[in-house]
């Protein structure tokens, strides 16, 4: 909630055209600082960006069980068999650049241009539904759904609230 607080606050100041939280996710899913924050951390080969990685991860094998909202990674979880697959023909599909390894076992496009918008709505879906009280406190589910918004929202947000709060 608090690092939601903090985005509402710096879409406030660096938005101000924006007047709902819907409007400022469809101005930041268009691109910007928070896509220039999001493509340094994804690629980061560091244990901020493995992190990262593992919590869309996360996101993307608890959407395919079951989506929130409607709401999914529809256009990037383009191998969801990926797990499936023998290593030789996992290293086969990983060479052709579509796709990227995320976790050992979850793999999906390598187009950002897809991913960024969909984990962004996936992030305020996840959103709307702890502030709506959509969630049961004690469904593991929503505490991993939580958890992974948390972890992403956090890798890409928080070096842009320390740019801006030095």
């Amino acid at each position: 909630m608090k690092l939601w607080l903090a985005f509402n606050s710096w879409y406030k100041q660096f938005l101000p055209n924006c007047q709902t939280d819907r409007d400022a996710i469809n101005e930041v899913k268009r691109g910007g600082t928070v896509r220039n924050s999001f493509d340094q951390v994804f690629d980061a080969q560091s244990d901020d960006g493995e992190e990262f990685r593992e919590a869309i991860a996360l996101l993307v094998k608890e959407l395919r069980i079951q989506q929130i909202n409607n709401v999914s990674f529809t256009n990037s979880d383009i191998e969801p068999n990926f797990q499936n697959l023998t290593p030789r023909i996992q290293n086969k599909r990983l060479n052709t650049g579509n796709i990227v390894k995320l976790a050992r076992e979850t793999a999906i496009i390598s187009d950002k241009n897809i991913l960024f918008p969909e984990l962004i709505e996936v992030i305020y879906q996840i959103r709307c539904g702890l502030i709506h009280g959509e969630f049961d406190v004690d469904d593991r589910r929503a505490h991993r759904l939580v958890k992974g918004a948390f972890v992403c929202l956090n890798k890409i947000f928080g070096p842009i609230v320390l740019v801006n709060n030095p």
